[in-house]
């Protein structure tokens, strides 16, 4: 019987292949650029259509005491560089929960005490910065879940989204960015092979885990619409 294997292109392969369904020739290297960036525009894009459950991962790292904020990009020597978001609260070390605060709460609280020997909330700050509530004076190990944040599309590892979907969503989505960039009138054309792999996506992404512990790989019923509308091959 013969094996099933995943997609394993390699991104050189991807850029040939999105040249090669652009139209273009591989041999330029200004093609082999804009091929990389329609990649990375239209990874991002799908990246964006919602929280993807195959976005999520998992990290760790240790706080230093009295450090009123942390930096996810350079925490743990920048191991975070893509940080996107936490998907979760946080968990201090073994025990405690530690929930994400906005800035009217933050506003409320931060005067009934300034350091603690560890903190009860945090809130977001800047792009991948964040503030104790209180300032901590003990350092600890902080476990979390969160979402990953596209890069642009070099090396082999900057393709982050499902192997299985890479010739149907991705390639076929940048071709369109590729047309897009060069003022080709067929940029604005419906493409049905990416449609059909996003609502794809889509399915597999309902179903919850069950008791048992697993999801179902497609559901019977279909509960997810797909908006073409948000797909960019529809927009301006």
């Amino acid at each position: 019987m013969a094996e099933f294997k995943a997609t394993d292109f390699g991104t050189r392969d991807l850029v040939t292949q999105v040249a090669a369904m652009s139209g273009l020739g591989i041999n330029s290297p200004e093609n082999q650029y804009l091929c990389r960036l329609a990649l990375t525009e239209a990874q991002e894009e799908i990246c964006n259509l919602q929280r993807w459950s195959w976005l999520q991962s998992t990290g760790s790292f240790i706080y230093s005491a009295n450090a009123s904020t942390f930096n996810m990009y350079s925490v743990s020597a920048g191991k975070y560089v893509s940080f996107a978001g936490f998907a979760a609260p946080l968990n201090l070390g073994r025990l405690d929960t530690l929930p994400e605060k906005d800035a009217v709460y933050w506003q409320r609280m931060r005067f009934s005490y300034s350091t603690a020997s560890y903190p009860v909330a945090f809130m977001r700050v800047g792009d991948a910065s964040f503030a104790w509530l209180p300032r901590p004076t003990a350092a600890t190990s902080v476990s979390f879940t969160f979402y990953k944040r596209p890069g642009f599309v070099h090396g082999d590892h900057d393709v982050i989204i499902p192997k299985r979907y890479v010739l149907t969503a991705l390639a076929h989505l940048a071709r369109n960015k590729v047309w897009s960039f060069r003022a080709d009138q067929r940029a604005d054309q419906p493409d049905k092979t990416f449609l059909n792999a996003i609502q794809a996506m889509q399915r597999d992404e309902w179903a919850p885990p069950g008791d048992e512990g697993f999801r179902a790989w497609y559901p019977h019923e279909e509960h997810v619409q797909y908006d073409p509308f948000l797909s960019g091959f529809n927009s301006t």
